[in-house]
């Protein structure tokens, strides 16, 4: 379990009207997808490069040392596409992939435990929505 930085290649659809980015990472073989707009194909390398990264790991196969913006700009064809480092930690991947719940103790104030019940506010959907704010991450 790593970090990594790869570099992804976005090509934007050629087809008028379209939002679509077909995206690739070169130094990691068979990762492809599409996504509608940067952030969904952002979005969809991020997940696509992750999982291929912990096949690769489990396969305990070698994994390429990523290239810099500059090694790969030649693979730019046009004014619309471009290259981005997509980070990835495999050891969160993995984490966040096994998705297990955990008990937590928390101590807070007696007046907010009476008032949240009153509210029938539940906990753990509260503490997670709030840590997962806090921590910039998405529900998975």
């Amino acid at each position: 379990m790593a970090k990594y930085n790869f570099v992804a290649l976005f090509k934007k659809s050629e087809e008028p009207e379209s939002n679509i980015y077909t995206v690739t990472v070169p130094d990691v073989p068979g990762v492809v997808t599409e996504g509608n707009g940067i952030d969904g194909a952002i979005e969809q390398v991020k997940g696509a490069l992750e999982e291929m990264l912990l096949t690769l790991e489990d396969m305990d196969k070698k994994i390429n040392t990523p290239r810099s913006l500059s090694e790969l700009k030649g693979l730019l064809e046009s004014d619309e596409d471009f290259l981005q480092y997509i980070p990835v930690d495999t050891y969160y991947a993995r984490l966040y992939e096994e998705n297990t719940s955990v008990n937590k103790m928390v101590t807070l104030p007696k007046w907010m435990e009476v008032m949240a019940k009153e509210k029938k506010i539940n906990f753990s959907q509260t503490l997670q929505e709030a840590l997962r704010k806090q921590l910039q991450v998405e529900s998975h």
